[in-house]
């Protein structure tokens, strides 16, 4: 039979709903015809409301894995569906075969197959024509208007065994036992905004025995059904949060999102705390028994990764009133460009708000900092899987909050490149300066912001955080983005200029330990020798008049432990701990050194001030030191005698610098060579950096 030829969108905001004709014997084809509605221009924006849209036909919308396969890619053989192209009720008139890209949605409509009457419903893979480039790019474009106009979101999680189909089935059984733990039956519970799920204060309000709740997760299959890949999918976060109505689908099982929900939940949040409480009885409970803790242990935190996806999509799922447009307010003069979407209108608008009582806005939601928690957003999601990493940015458009305007069009014929290149620019261009704290990418241009997963792993250019005197990237955004500016002589996207202070050149850069190291014993050596150069380039710099071969005093191993991360006012023992794994680093360095035929510097003896016992605490402190230097990060003297932090990737001769539409943050350039232009090497930290020269302004070009 000849092949379906798809009749192009012509008129914006339409989509095809496939309406699937019924069968009672699940072998039969798949038979379905094709009807185009008009989506209403109200309901085409990311910011409206949640009403369902009128005058449209009711029909569901399926959230599913495409699996490996690519939308433009083949189609799976032997999987394809007899469209007609009259009758919305019964096969009729001409019919063509269209193939189907993935054999898991040729299950899934065969599952959903009514077996009397029509179903109304619509599909990505086969509603939209995959091979039209411009109607995927318009029909991806108000994606989040289909899912919030559809009656529910039909989540097919596979077709699965009998066995994971009860698992399936046993979620609402655990779903009811929640209010003996304290937890809600169905959906999240009480919900204020900014929650932590499972901070000190959520666990405060479960009961019971944490470890009977991981229990029954393990043995009814609950955490297995919870891992699922569906749930760690990219395109189902915004699929379930704009969802007026989630169902979920395994096999012939299935339950409502707010049962999933209420399980994550608390599966989470008792995992959590089992973890906590087994772990320090693994190491303190008599040898008998630190086996059979230790196997709880492991049992909860399998539990916790299993479920922390569907956590997160309920969590996204709650806070949508922080990106959401709110009803009963005029909100046509908040399109205006503002810093961080806040000016006085916003402020005249946000007070009637909580005049009237609209809907359900609290007081997080008339927060003026959404949009940081939309850019928060998008680093988070991350982890999370697509087929193609254009989608990292296309998949989050419609959690964009309502007074950012952001520009954002799908565009499936640019590159990678070109799309993180204008997305980047667009979020600088409404005053979100803190994008740049967070720049990996190591193609050109340096300033654009990395998403692809597989390219932030083990990266040379990721930021390293201090543990506490700086416990993420915090930035201050200037008025008017004074500091930030399109150069009009040159067109190009790939050039902006930021309004910097040159501060200081580097001038020394320690060696770092290399990475896939899969011996304990080889990555203890080399943490030695790292800390041993680390701690030589921290005396020459602050120290410079000193014997490089005098041996190290307690205040100055204290000074050097504040400065790598170490809390030494709070461990005092942990100094005793960076001691010794320094004089052991010096001493392989100096061995080495004798191997090579090298002159040996003089040995270093212990201060009595550096030695004592060292608790379990500080123990753990300097372990958790050396697995964020395992991480890959450069230590780094500069000219005038600071030291700091920054990407593996830094070396010396770069600059370092701070932009004037930052508060704290530094960061380091690299000037190309015969150019004006430099390279944004990625942002670093600087300890105690209290020896900053003057400033001078001046426009760094940064390509």
């Amino acid at each position: 039979m000849a092949q379906y030829q798809y009749t192009p969108l012509t008129e914006p905001n339409t989509i095809r709903l496939l309406h699937l004709f019924p069968n009672a014997d699940e072998s039969a084809p798949l038979e379905a015809s094709f009807e185009v509605i008009s989506l209403p221009s109200s309901s085409c924006s990311p910011s409206c409301s949640t009403s369902p849209p009128p005058d449209i036909p009711a029909f569901e919308a399926l959230s599913y894995v495409w699996g490996s396969s690519p939308p433009s890619s083949s189609p799976t053989p032997n999987c394809t569906i007899r469209i007609y192209n009259h009758d919305h009720h019964q096969p009729s008139g001409n019919a063509r075969d269209l193939p189907i890209p993935t054999s898991n949605l040729t299950t899934a409509l065969r599952r959903f197959r009514h077996t009397s009457t029509p179903r109304l419903l619509w599909a990505d893979a086969i509603c939209i024509n995959q091979c039209d480039l411009s109607e995927r790019n318009a029909q991806v474009q108000i994606m989040a208007d289909i899912f919030r106009a559809a009656t529910t979101t039909l989540g097919w999680l596979g077709d699965g065994s009998a066995d994971e189909q009860e698992a399936l089935r046993k979620l609402v059984e655990i779903a009811d036992a929640a209010p003996r733990y304290g937890a809600q039956a169905r959906g999240p519970g009480p919900w204020r905004p900014g929650r932590f799920i499972a901070d000190e204060l959520d666990l405060e309000s479960l009961t019971g025995d944490p470890a009977e709740i991981v229990a029954i997760a393990v043995q009814s299959g609950a955490e297995e059904v919870l891992g699922r890949e569906w749930f760690g999918r990219l395109w189902i976060v915004q699929e379930v949060v704009l969802a007026r109505r989630a169902m979920l689908c395994l096999g012939e099982a299935e339950v409502d999102w707010e049962v999933v929900e209420a399980v994550a939940l608390l599966l989470y949040r008792a995992a959590t705390r089992a973890k906590t409480e087994t772990a320090s009885l693994a190491n303190s409970a008599p040898k008998g028994q630190r086996k059979w803790f230790r196997k709880r242990f492991e049992e909860a935190k399998a539990v916790k990764m299993a479920v922390k996806n569907a956590v997160d999509i309920s969590v996204e799922r709650q806070e949508q009133d922080l990106f959401r447009k709110p009803e009963g307010v005029d909100t046509s003069l908040l399109t205006t460009r503002s810093v961080l979407g806040v000016n006085s209108i916003h402020i005249q608008a946000f007070s009637q708000l909580t005049q009237r009582g609209v809907g359900s806005y609290s007081s997080g939601a008339m927060s003026l900092d959404r949009p940081q928690r939309f850019m928060s957003l998008l680093w988070e999601l991350r982890h999370r899987h697509c087929g193609d990493d254009r989608d990292r940015i296309y998949a989050t458009r419609s959690l964009v909050p309502w007074d950012m305007p952001l520009n954002v069009p799908v565009d499936y014929s640019r590159s990678v490149i070109e799309v993180y290149t204008s997305f980047t620019r667009e979020v600088l261009d409404v005053g979100i300066s803190d994008i740049l704290l967070d720049k990996e990418l190591d193609e050109a241009p340096s300033w654009v912001c990395e998403f692809r997963l597989s390219k932030l792993k083990g990266h040379d250019a990721c930021p390293w955080r201090h543990p506490f005197f700086e416990s993420g990237p915090s930035s201050v955004a200037k008025l008017g983005l004074q500091g930030v500016r399109w150069p009009v002589t040159d067109p190009s996207p790939r050039r902006i200029e930021i309004l910097s202070s040159i501060l200081d050149d580097i001038a020394d850069v320690s060696y770092f330990p290399p990475r896939g190291l899969e011996s304990r014993n080889d990555q203890l050596l080399h943490l030695r020798i790292c800390l041993a150069e680390r701690f030589s380039i921290f005396r020459l710099a602050r120290f410079p008049d000193l014997d490089s071969d005098s041996s190290p005093t307690f205040e100055q191993m204290a000074e050097f432990a504040l400065v790598v991360g170490l809390d030494a006012n709070k461990y005092r023992s942990a100094v005793f701990k960076l001691a010794h794994f320094v004089v052991e680093g010096r001493k392989w360095i100096d061995t080495m050194a004798a191997l090579a035929g090298r002159s040996v510097r003089q040995l270093w003896t212990f201060d009595a001030a550096l030695m004592g016992p060292v608790s379990k605490e500080a123990d753990d402190d300097v372990f958790s030191l050396f697995s964020r230097m395992m991480m890959g990060s450069t230590f780094f003297r500069t000219a005038s005698g600071n030291v700091g932090f920054g990407p593996a990737m830094v070396s010396v001769e770069d600059k370092v610098a701070r932009f004037t539409l930052l508060s704290t943050p530094t960061c380091v350039l690299r000037q190309v060579v015969g150019s004006n232009d430099h390279w944004l090497i990625g942002i670093c930290y600087m300890q105690g950096f209290v020896d900053e020269p003057p400033r001078v302004h001046q426009w760094v070009s940064l390509v």
